[in-house]
C-alpha cells in the first residue's frame, strides 16, 4: 500500500481519499515527463556531438579557441551525453517497475 493512500485510509475522511489519488497520480506524470525529458536530452547530446566537434574544430581554425578549451569543451560533451541517457533510462526503468501496477 502507498503511503499516501494508507494516510487516506487512517484518516477516515473522503476528501484526504481524492487528495491522495490526485497526488498519487499527479507524481506518477511529473516523475515521467521527467525521465523522458532527461532521456530526449541525452540523445539530443548524442546526435549533436559530431556536430559540435566539427563546431570546435571551425573555432580552433578560426582562433577563437585554444587546443585545451577545445579539449575541456569535448571532454563535457562526451561525458554529458551517455551520462544524462544512460540516467533518463535508469528513471524510466525505475518509474515502469514503480508504477507498472
Amino acid at each position: 500500500m502507498k503511503p499516501v493512500a494508507w494516510i487516506a485510509k487512517a484518516a477516515h475522511l473522503p476528501g484526504w481519499t481524492a487528495l491522495a489519488q490526485f497526488s498519487s497520480r499527479w507524481n506518477e506524470r511529473v516523475g515521467f515527463a521527467g525521465a523522458a525529458l532527461l532521456t530526449i536530452v541525452g540523445v539530443a547530446l548524442s546526435w549533436h556531438l559530431p556536430r559540435q566537434r566539427m563546431a570546435i574544430e571551425e573555432q580552433i581554425k578560426d582562433g577563437h579557441l585554444t587546443e585545451e578549451q577545445a579539449r575541456r569543451r569535448l571532454r563535457i560533451y562526451h561525458l554529458c551525453a551517455p551520462v544524462t541517457t544512460i540516467a533518463g533510462m535508469a528513471l524510466l526503468v525505475k518509474w515502469f517497475l514503480t508504477f507498472a501496477e
